[in-house]
């Protein structure tokens, strides 16, 4: 494992409920929020993965982000000899594909789904199965340019 700074320890053990993670390439971000998760799920045995909101900028942070996690949880199963700890993170496991863990994009795409088709004066018109035309997207960008 790591060498973690006493920084991240701080964010991994912070009992905030939301915490906002900065830092450069390569410097441990998605370490830190994997251990930041599997902290929080060992301390309280209400929450499950789903309750999560795991936001990435990019598909590959995604997929890196759930593979970790994926790992963590495993490894918590494997090496736990409580029967009851054994199976609350095999079920953290299963349902782990169900987690929202996802880009910024992909999450406010869901949200905006699962509300449905709706009209507002101020927002205008969505509809989830709407899709931008290419040139009218190119279009509209060149009009608010010019």
């Amino acid at each position: 494992m790591t060498q973690l700074t006493p920084e991240q320890i701080e964010a991994i053990t912070s009992t905030c409920s939301r915490i906002f993670v900065r830092a450069g390439a390569g410097t441990g971000k998605t370490e830190v929020l994997t251990r930041r998760i599997l902290h929080l799920l060992e301390q309280d045995q209400s929450l499950t993965i789903r309750d999560f909101a795991i936001i990435t900028f990019t598909n590959k942070a995604t997929e890196n982000m759930k593979d970790r996690i994926k790992k963590a949880l495993y490894r918590k199963w494997l090496n736990s000899a409580d029967a009851s700890e054994k199976q609350r993170f095999r079920i953290e496991l299963e349902t782990l594909n169900l987690a929202q863990i996802s880009t910024i994009h992909q999450f406010c795409r869901t949200i905006l789904n699962s509300m449905g088709p709706f009209c507002s004066e101020e927002i205008g018109m969505y509809a989830p199965s709407f899709t931008i035309n290419e040139y009218a997207l190119k279009e509209a960008a060149d009009e608010v340019i010019r």
